[in-house]
């Protein structure tokens, strides 16, 4: 027998151990994060002696050591057992004779001599290129192709080096290869197609194939406007209510942020408040972090285009049921807070087949309807994909429950909203993305199924910003689906209410929400008007004040102190109290003050309506909002400049209220603002129209005004989500 042979022999039977890099031989510098040990003595071995250069030696070492270039990972397979048994032999003086230079070329050398001498049979799956075996088996670095012509190229071999039977080459494109498993994506910038693990995720430790999410890059966001929370003419409380996300779109739980508190069970101490970037003394800012219940507020965008029902029905049903799926998991336990759903579909157009509610049972019953085609047909053009129309019309309607539940209950219900957008192709509609779509505090997650070559990874990554699945196949939507599950699940439980006592009297600061032991890739932040605070002597900013306040209310309050327990009253503002909605003393010459029931606002009184006239129904034609009975004329087609006005239902916020489109009066808890429906707000204003009272009292030299409390509210949360 040959040297060479009785050393692939030998070689074979070695035992190989990759370690982590802190298990690795103390002293040594810093390497790749693996060393190969064998349990053989090498010393006595004549044959590896009189085959092993000094330059295949060092070439053979340099591929774990601090100067050399990282050994291909097929090495492990193969080359490095050849390391192992080579550099076993060598002395720690012969080792440190090798010059840097000879080492760096002697490895270029030492990867073709690995791969010539083990041959046949070395050669496997490369798992730190990507974790899909239909693209992953070939390595344009190393292998062990069957004969010597393929050794460095190709797959899994069998035979001797020169009899074997060699492996298939390894794809340079994205197109030529396989979808790429888990939470990674396809690269081929390099001239070579390899998975990455996508952005917030990482290697497993130990692992090169396996991603998970990165616990090191943590991201926190304002849910809500860019207002903080304040009281108005009392002591300088502040509240702020936000997220913590990692990078990977999961959520950071209480249970993830307890090992940053400074005492064990304290989260106050885990946040860090500053005020125009100068951080808050904790002895006077009070940093408390406030335990309350989170509503969910989900909206289902599903794209029923032709492409998808018609040419891929068992797909489509598949992709029903898993949302059906979906929305019974969502349902909360009994105690629990609510959970609101509500589904959008959209072809070439988009339409709303349910309206929020937190009947979910109902949810499920109507995303089962659309198994039959006319449900669809007669809501939508079956022939287009008004993809971004369809995201742009659930962040807004998502935003409208949120803004509306916080109006009935004047801010003592916190809630989170998700927009969940599943399509199997590209927009084709022509519109543009709305501004919202980036600053909107509604988590963002988008799912594409179907071929990955009818989709655009591009835009569903952007209208996936919080999470973005595919689902190539219908074996792919129970891993695509789970994970959604989870993450909607927990988004109301990684959702925190702060609040401090600020030392700011004057300008309008700039609050900043970090950690304080970890350095976050984003922080949540929000303004206020300390002009507002009217603390009377004796009155002073504690703790006892974030824990108490809600003692004597039953709604409201900067600290979210509840809602009404009946659907049909709605919170008062100035007493936190619940009442039956009711008509304003003075509506300014606003209608939407005057409550439930047909009234307008007459010379700043609520009255009976003066025109008593017949009033037109829903898709009759029409002048004027007071022609129909739902007070909204509108263009029947908004972009087609022939198509006449009719009657609507009434018009919700988000959508248009004035201007040469339409003519509507806005839905309680809201107000027409330039030619748009828009929420009114609690505190900060700067005209009547932004305040739910309908109420603002102008700010000094230029600064905010506020919201003036008023004795009754206008609408009641039955009026808005269906039971």
């Amino acid at each position: 027998m040959t040297a060479a042979a009785e050393l692939r022999v030998r070689l074979r039977e070695l035992p190989a151990q990759v370690v982590p890099l802190e298990q690795a031989v103390p002293g040594r510098p810093a390497a790749p994060a693996w060393r190969v040990r064998t349990t053989v003595s090498y010393a006595p071995w004549p044959a590896i002696a009189a085959l092993a250069s000094r330059v295949a030696v060092a070439a053979a070492f340099t591929a774990s050591d601090k100067a050399g270039l990282p050994t291909p990972e097929p090495a492990k397979a193969c080359g490095l057992r050849l390391r192992a048994s080579i550099v076993g032999g060598l002395s720690v003086r012969e080792r440190k004779q090798v010059s840097m230079t000879k080492r760096w070329l002697a490895g270029l050398v030492g990867v073709v001599l690995s791969a010539l001498v083990i041959g046949g049979g070395c050669g496997e799956k490369n798992p730190a290129v990507c974790s899909n075996a239909e693209f992953c088996n070939g390595s344009t670095s190393l292998g062990g192709g069957g004969s010597s012509g393929n050794a460095s190229l190709g797959g899994k071999g069998t035979g001797a080096a020169n009899s074997g039977t060699g492996g298939r080459s390894a794809a340079l494109k994205c197109s030529d290869a396989g979808a790429c498993a888990g939470p990674s994506r396809c690269d081929d910038s390099s001239g070579r197609a390899v998975c990455t693990c996508n952005e917030g995720y990482v290697f497993e430790k130990g692992s090169t194939s396996t991603c998970v999410v990165d616990k090191t890059c943590i991201k926190i966001k304002p849910l809500g406007d860019d207002s903080c929370r304040q009281l108005v003419g009392g002591i300088s409380a502040v509240a702020a209510f936000f997220a913590v996300d990692y990078c990977a779109g999961t959520a950071v739980l209480e249970a993830d942020l307890a090992p940053l508190a400074a005492v064990p069970g304290d989260l106050n101490s885990v946040f860090k408040v500053s005020e125009n970037g100068a951080g808050l003394k904790d002895s006077e800012s009070k940093v408390t972090i406030i335990p309350r219940d989170v509503e969910s507020y989900v909206t289902i965008a599903l794209d029923v285009s032709n492409s998808i029902t018609v040419d891929q029905p068992a797909f489509f049903a598949a992709l029903l049921g898993k949302l059906q799926t979906l929305v019974q998991a969502l349902k909360p336990l009994p105690g629990k807070p609510d959970v609101g759903v509500s589904v959008l579909i959209f072809g070439k157009t988009v339409a709303e087949l349910v309206p929020f509610t937190t009947d979910l049972d109902a949810v499920s019953a109507a995303v089962g309807t659309l198994k039959d085609s006319t449900v669809i047909t007669t809501r939508v053009p079956a022939d287009g994909t008004a993809l971004i129309e369809a995201a742009n019309t659930g962040v807004t309607n998502t935003e409208r429950i949120i803004a509306l539940r916080n109006g009935v209950t004047q801010g003592g219900i916190l809630s989170t909203g998700t927009l969940i957008l599943v399509t199997d192709g590209k927009d084709n509609s022509g519109t543009m993305p709305s501004s919202g779509l980036t600053t909107t505090s509604v988590n963002l997650v988008s799912v594409g199924v179907g071929p990955s070559e009818m989709l655009d990874g591009t835009l569903l990554k952007t209208l996936g910003r919080d999470g973005a699945f595919s689902a190539p196949a219908p074996a792919d939507l129970d891993i695509a689906f789970a994970e959604i599950t989870k993450r909607v699940a927990e988004y109301p439980d990684r959702a925190y209410l702060l609040g401090y006592c600020s030392p700011s009297v004057t300008g309008t600061p700039a609050v900043t929400i970090s950690l304080t032991k970890l350095e976050v890739k984003a922080t949540a932040s929000c303004t206020f008007n300390p002009a507002l605070f009217n603390a009377t002597i004796g009155q002073t900013c504690d703790a006892a004040f974030f824990t108490g306040e809600c003692a004597n209310r039953k709604c409201g309050g900067l600290t979210a102190c509840g809602k009404c327990t009946l659907d049909t009253e709605c919170c008062v503002g100035a007493t936190g109290q619940c009442a039956a909605p009711a008509a304003a003393a003075d509506c300014q010459g606003d209608s939407t003050l005057c409550g439930p029931g047909p009234s307008e606002c007459i010379t700043d009184t609520c009255s009976a309506p003066l025109d008593t006239g017949a009033k037109s129904p829903l898709g009759a034609e029409c002048a004027l909002a007071s022609d129909c009975e739902s007070q909204r004329c509108e263009r029947a087609n908004l972009v087609s400049i022939t198509s006449m006005h009719v009657c609507k239902r009434p018009a919700q916020i988000g959508e248009l209220c004035s201007g040469m489109l339409a003519n509507a009066v806005c839905e309680d808890g809201s107000a027409c603002v330039g030619e748009t429906c828009q929420a009114r707000g609690l505190v900060q204003c700067t005209t009547q129209a932004d305040c739910l009272s309908g109420a603002c009292t102008p700010g000094a030299q230029g600064a905010p005004g506020f919201c003036t409390q008023i004795n009754t509210c206008q609408f009641s949360w039955d009026s808005k989500n269906k039971k």
